[in-house]
C-alpha cells in the first residue's frame, strides 16, 4: 500500500454540504469529503492533458485501485492529520471539588477523560468537546473547524433584483468552512506505480472544492505534505482476545440482503469468515448523500455509521495480519474510494487520558508592528488602508449623529432657507478664505432681516437656536470629533497626540487632522439640513 499525503489551505470558504435541513440553507460538513477531493483532482488531471477515456484515468478514478480519504484539520502546528473524536471517550459532568482537594488536583480531575472501553464512566457524564483530536502521549488536543456564514439572494434576471412572490427569487443562507484553515488529506494506492501519475496532481497549485464555486466559494491551495505521525502498524488478532475497531470516517454498510444499517460486525464477520462477539459498542447513525457534478444530480441518500464509532469485539478464531491489513487498506462498506469506511484496528490509545491544559496551549508569536519592515510602496498602501478604515468608522458615526440632531430639531425654517444654508456650507469645501468665514458672515447677516431672523430664533436643535448651533460648529471645527462621539473612549479615539484612529493596521494610526475636521464639519451640517428638509416635506405632503 502506497500513501500520498497532501495539505489543503482554504483561500475561500468551502461548501461541502451535508444532506437534509432547510431547503434554503446549506451547512457544510466539518471536513472535506474524499469524493470532493477526487472530483477536484479529476479536473486537474484533465487540465494537464489527461483523457477521460484512457485506461489510466479509469484505473485511478473509477475503479477501486485508489482511495481518496477525507481531509481532516491539521494539528500539532501542521504535523499531524487529526481524526474524529472517539465516541467512547467521556468526561465527568460538572464535578464538585471535594473536601481537602487541592485546586491543582481538582483542575486535573476536570480535564480527565474516561475511556468507556476500559471501565464504566462516571455518572453523570458528557462528551469530549471538539469534532477532531490528536494525541500527544496521553494528552488530548481537540479542535472544531471554523465556519463563516453568508446570506445570498436569487434575483430576477430581467429586473436585476429579488421580486416578492416570484419563485425565481429566494433568500439563501450558507454556512461554509471558513477560509484560512488547513486540512490534510491522504490517498491510498494499491499499485505503487500509480503514484507517479498522481503525484503531479498534488504539486502546489489551486483547486476548486465543493459547491457554489462561481459565487466566491471553493478556492483552495493544494501542496505536498509530510505526515510526521505516519500510519500505525496493524497486528494480528488472537482468538477470544478483545480488540477495538475505530471508524475514522462514516461507513455505508449493508446486511446480507443489501439493506443499509449498522452492520459493521456482520460485515467484518463475512470478510474474515469468523464469528464475532460484541463486548461493547459506542456508535451512532447518520444520513449521507453526495452530488454528481457531471450528471448535475444529487446521489441517493442512505444510512451510515457515524465516524468516531467504536466497538470492542472478540473473535472465535485467530485473524492473521494479512487479513487485518486487507480490510484496513481497502476500507469497509460502500463508496470506500470516496473516503467512506476508513477504520483502524486497535488504535493504541493510552489508558489515562487528559484534555490539554488551556493555560499550556502553545500560542503563535505575533510579531509587533514595529518589527515589521515595509517597503515604501507597502507603507503607502498601509496608510491608505488605515485612512479608509478610519473614514468608514467616522461615516457610520456621522450618519447616526446626523439622524439624532435632526430628530431634536423644532422650528420654522422654510425649505428655501434650508436650501440656501446647504448651498453656503457646500461652498466652504472650495473656499480659499479662512475656515467658514463666508458661512459665518452669512449667519450674521440673517440677524439683520426681520423675517429671516425670526425663523432662526424660533428654530432650535436641542436647547440652542439653530443659528447658534451652526456658529458653534463652524467656530471650532476641531470639536467635531466630540460631537460625533469619537473622543468618548480615551483609550481608543482619545487625544493621545491629537485624535487618533480607533483600530489601525501597522504601527502608525491615521491622525484626524484639521483638514479632516473641516471636511466632516461640513458633511455633518449638510447631513442634518438634508434630513430636516426631508422631514418637512414628509409632514407637508410635498
Amino acid at each position: 500500500m502506497t500513501i500520498l499525503p497532501f495539505k489543503l489551505t482554504l483561500g475561500e470558504g468551502v461548501l461541502a454540504a451535508a444532506p437534509g435541513g432547510d431547503p434554503n440553507a446549506e451547512n457544510s460538513l466539518p471536513y472535506i469529503p474524499g469524493s470532493v477531493l477526487r472530483g477536484a483532482l479529476i479536473a486537474r488531471y484533465l487540465q494537464n492533458g489527461g483523457q477521460a477515456d484512457d485506461t489510466d484515468f479509469r484505473r485511478l478514478f473509477l475503479r477501486d485501485q485508489v482511495r481518496f480519504l477525507n481531509a481532516y484539520p491539521l494539528g500539532n502546528e501542521g504535523q499531524v492529520r487529526m481524526l474524529p473524536m472517539p465516541k467512547c471517550w467521556v468526561r465527568e459532568k460538572d464535578p464538585d471539588q471535594q473536601a481537602g482537594e487541592t485546586d491543582e488536583t481538582y483542575e486535573q480531575r476536570q480535564r480527565q477523560v474516561f475511556d468507556s472501553r476500559i471501565s464504566d464512566p462516571p455518572d453523570p457524564n458528557k462528551g469530549v468537546p471538539g469534532a477532531f483530536m490528536w494525541l500527544d502521549s496521553n494528552i488530548i488536543h481537540t479542535r472544531s473547524p471554523g465556519y463563516e456564514i453568508a446570506i445570498h439572494t436569487a434575483r430576477d434576471r430581467e429586473r436585476g433584483r429579488a421580486v416578492p412572490d416570484n419563485p425565481n427569487s429566494a433568500l439563501y443562507r450558507y454556512q461554509a468552512l471558513a477560509s484560512g484553515q488547513q486540512f490534510a488529506g491522504i490517498i491510498h494506492l494499491r499499485n505503487a506505480q500509480d503514484a507517479d501519475l498522481l503525484r503531479p496532481l498534488l504539486d502546489k497549485g489551486e483547486l476548486l472544492l465543493g459547491g457554489s464555486t462561481s459565487a466566491g466559494y471553493g478556492l483552495t491551495e493544494i501542496a505536498p505534505w509530510n505526515d510526521k505521525k505516519g500510519t500505525a502498524a496493524e497486528v494480528a488478532i488472537l482468538a477470544q482476545t478483545p480488540f477495538t475497531v475505530y471508524l475514522a470516517s462514516d461507513a455505508i454498510l449493508r446486511d446480507a440482503d443489501g439493506r443499509f444499517g449498522p452492520y459493521l460486525v456482520e460485515t467484518l464477520a463475512r470478510q474474515w469468515n469468523t464469528n464475532l462477539t460484541v463486548e461493547k459498542a459506542f456508535s451512532r447513525m447518520t444520513w449521507v448523500g453526495g452530488f454528481n457534478a457531471t450528471w448535475g444530480l444529487p446521489l441517493p441518500q442512505s444510512w451510515a455509521v457515524q465516524m468516531g464509532s467504536v466497538w470492542v469485539l472478540t473473535s472465535d478464531q485467530p485473524i492473521s495480519l494479512k487479513e487485518v491489513e486487507k480490510v484496513v487498506n481497502a476500507g469497509i462498506g460502500d463508496r470506500c474510494t470516496e473516503g467512506f469506511g476508513e477504520l483502524h484496528i486497535n488504535p493504541g490509545w493510552p489508558d489515562n487520558l487528559y484534555l490539554v491544559d488551556p493555560d499550556k496551549k502553545k500560542k503563535k508569536r505575533i510579531p509587533s508592528p514595529d518589527s515589521v519592515k515595509l517597503t515604501s510602496q507597502e507603507a503607502k498602501l498601509l496608510k491608505q488602508m488605515n485612512e479608509r478604515l478610519a473614514r468608514q468608522e467616522i461615516d457610520r458615526q456621522l450618519v447616526y449623529k446626523a439622524s439624532e440632531f435632526a430628530r431634536r430639531y423644532r422650528g420654522r425654517l422654510s425649505n428655501s432657507q434650508i436650501a440656501r444654508l446647504r448651498l453656503r456650507i457646500r461652498h466652504e469645501l472650495t473656499s480659499k478664505k479662512p475656515a467658514f468665514q463666508d458661512f459665518q458672515n452669512y449667519l450674521t447677516g440673517t440677524e439683520k432681516r426681520k423675517s429671516t431672523d425670526e425663523q432662526f430664533r424660533k428654530s432650535r436643535i436641542g436647547n440652542k437656536n439653530i443659528r447658534e448651533w451652526l456658529k458653534d460648529l463652524t467656530q471650532e471645527p476641531a470639536g467635531i470629533w466630540a460631537r460625533l462621539g469619537l473622543s468618548e473612549s480615551e483609550g481608543e479615539w482619545g487625544p493621545a497626540t491629537g485624535p487618533r484612529q480607533k483600530i489601525f493596521l501597522g504601527a502608525t494610526p491615521y491622525v484626524l487632522d484639521s483638514t479632516l475636521a473641516h471636511e466632516y464639519t461640513i458633511r455633518l451640517i449638510e447631513a442634518v439640513l438634508t434630513q430636516i428638509s426631508k422631514s418637512k416635506g414628509g409632514r407637508d405632503g410635498k
